[in-house]
């Protein structure tokens, strides 16, 4: 190989060995200024108008003025409208007992279905606190056709709000009733936790 030859080789690879190490410079740069979005449960994440715990989702009832958060991993919001300007939910795993469907939570407002609850009932006892506001229980269960519907109340100004578990399924096997009733305790459970983040705007 000729002298000028040899001294073109090696510019061209000086070249090409100082353009691959700035580029890696550069892209290790690039990415230790980056961020990454990690999901961590029970950390508050802060935007201008509300806080919201990561991994649950913020509902805003415009017609009602309240706002509730659920977990997202746990329920789902399928776009169904709560008749009173309120919020659906369903579970996002399938239910060991029940169809998707016929396990739901609902939050809204509805002055007619509070009369009505305590025409039929008195409240048990059980509460469910959301800062200084105390929601009352109540429950109905029929074992024939598994049916139970949990709600709990609250009323304020003239307006009552109300959150809402109902559970259905055709009971083949009464030996099942523990394990139903289980799982129905468990999606109480969920409902208690959402309820306690309902807040009045």
């Amino acid at each position: 190989m000729k002298k000028n030859q040899q001294g073109s080789v090696v510019i061209i690879i000086i070249v090409l060995l100082t353009v691959i190490i700035g580029g890696v410079y550069l892209y290790s740069k690039k990415i230790s200024n980056s961020t990454v979005d990690i999901n961590i449960p029970d950390v508050k994440a802060t935007n201008e108008e509300n806080t919201t715990t990561m991994g649950w989702k913020l509902f805003n009832s415009a017609d009602n003025n309240f706002s509730i958060q659920y977990p997202e991993q746990k329920w789902v919001n399928d776009g169904k409208l709560h008749p009173d300007g309120g919020l659906y939910l369903h579970p996002a795993t399938k239910p060991v007992h029940f169809s998707p469907d016929n396990i739901t939570i609902s939050f809204g407002a509805s002055n007619a279905e509070c009369n009505r609850i305590s025409s039929l009932k008195q409240p048990d006892g059980q509460t469910v606190s959301a800062g200084d506001i105390t929601f009352q229980h109540v429950a109905t269960k029929s074992v024939e056709n598994y049916e139970v519907f949990s709600k709990y109340f609250y009323s304020q100004n003239g307006k009552c709000y109300i959150a809402t578990l109902h559970a259905f399924t055709m009971v083949t096997n009464t030996q099942d009733l523990e394990s139903i009733d289980d799982e129905v305790y468990a999606y109480e459970s969920n409902m208690k936790e959402i309820l306690a983040t309902f807040k009045l705007q």
